[in-house]
């Protein structure tokens, strides 16, 4: 069984580099400058694997900037590399780690529960709560945002959805 799923995988990785080499070898199209059409075949290239599941997603995400060096739409790495490094990409995997942290020892549990017996079963009082309305600052508590919705991303929460909240 194993052998039939690594094949496969095989099979589907060749499809996607045929398709990336067809598409970069296509006749171009006026207007087309030629690492747009690098860029292009490099988009079928990560969609195709994405979609087909052939190799783990994050192997996919890092091998585009590889392939788009290699065609030559970048000198170098340097500057395919250069979404990756972007701010906001850091602060939302701030967020999930620390989500992650707070899922992994019940933090999370702990602080839905508080708010809970604070605020009483009232959704209003919940979210209002939560946003940090009831705060007399408002803005102390305005980075929980980001945890909640990394732990909301990780599944930590669903417990309010699994029947604890009426």
């Amino acid at each position: 069984m194993a052998d039939r799923s690594a094949g496969r995988r095989l099979l589907l990785f060749a499809a996607a580099v045929l398709g990336t080499a067809a598409i970069a070898a296509a006749p171009r199209p006026d207007g087309l400058a030629l690492e747009g059409q690098y860029a292009l075949a490099t988009l079928f290239f990560a969609a195709f694997l994405w979609v087909t599941a052939a190799l783990p997603l994050a192997v996919t995400a890092l091998a585009i900037p590889v392939v788009l060096t290699v065609l030559g739409v970048h000198a170098d790495m340097e500057p395919a590399l250069a979404g990756f490094a972007d701010p906001l990409i850091f602060l939302f995997l701030a967020g999930f780690m620390l989500a992650s942290a707070l899922q992994k020892y019940r933090i999370d549990r702990r602080i839905a529960l508080r708010l809970m017996a604070l605020m009483g079963t009232s959704p209003r009082l919940l979210v209002l709560a939560a946003e940090g309305r009831l705060d007399p600052a408002g803005r102390r508590v305005a980075w929980i945002f980001a945890v909640i919705a990394g732990l909301w991303v990780l599944g930590g929460l669903d417990f309010l959805t699994a029947g604890i909240l009426p």
